[in-house]
């Protein structure tokens, strides 16, 4: 059995917009379809934007307004550009209520994207802070107890690992400086060292070490140390913030 329609003609939006296209044809009755010989008056362009204008006041348009649109097109005559005016403001409104809809969703996506962000900083943080008062991962090689994550990338950054690095510096003709053979760490390396040494908010006596250690066993270049010279002061100090 098929569902019957609903009807919204005892709802107020459709009864006054009802009401103003029968205002508009002056007469109750008359500019309707369907009785010959009746004289017709019609809904121009002023009354169709009347019409728009009592639908769109309060920025919604309920399925109540959109009956009585669709009942007042079909049940009353407009003029040619009457009709056409009333269609376009519609369509219009339409287009723009969805722009606000989608501008609407963008920011509550933005807002949400900021908050996972945030979330994910604060998980980041407590980890570090967890992290720290487990102590920091070290790794021996040689003598030396070093920060497993820095002395990890500064080999990477020379095509390098731990494992080479204790080989070679056990072996009686090392030379310091040589574990990258004609590779040092470069300028482009500089910030990830950085971020590495401050991922918990500060440069740690471990961590000063294994630089030292990192300079005298692989090497910077002069545009490195320079850089990480530089850079020192503003990544100190971002990390306080955090």
């Amino acid at each position: 059995m098929a569902e019957k329609k609903k009807s919204y003609k005892r709802y107020k939006d459709f009864k006054t917009l009802v009401a103003l296209a029968d205002q508009a044809v002056e007469v109750k009755g008359k500019g309707r379809k369907g009785k010959r010989g009746e004289a017709h008056a019609h809904i121009i362009t002023d009354e169709a934007r009347d019409l728009f204008e009592e639908i769109a006041k309060d920025g919604k348009y309920s399925d109540a307004e959109k009956a009585a649109a669709a009942h007042i097109r079909e049940e009353y005559e407009f003029t040619d550009a009457g009709r056409a005016v009333f269609a376009q403001l519609l369509r219009d409104w339409a287009l723009e209520r969805g722009r606000a809809t989608q501008a609407a969703q963008r920011e509550e996506d933005a807002k949400e994207e900021a908050k996972k962000a945030g979330e994910k900083k604060s998980k980041a943080k407590a980890k570090a802070k967890e992290n720290k008062k487990k102590g920091p991962r070290t790794t021996k090689i040689g003598e030396d107890e070093l920060d497993f994550n820095l002395v990890k990338f500064a080999l990477k950054c020379v095509d390098a690992n731990i494992t080479k690095a204790r080989g070679e510096i056990s072996e009686e003709d090392y030379d310091k400086g040589s574990l990258g053979g004609r590779q040092m760490i470069g300028v482009d390396d500089v910030d990830a060292l950085l971020e590495i040494v401050f991922e918990d908010g500060e440069y740690s006596e471990l961590e000063k070490d294994t630089m030292a250690w990192i300079r005298s066993n692989i090497g910077m270049t002069k545009a490195a140390r320079a850089a990480w010279s530089k850079k020192m002061p503003a990544a100190k100090a971002a990390a306080k913030q955090k």
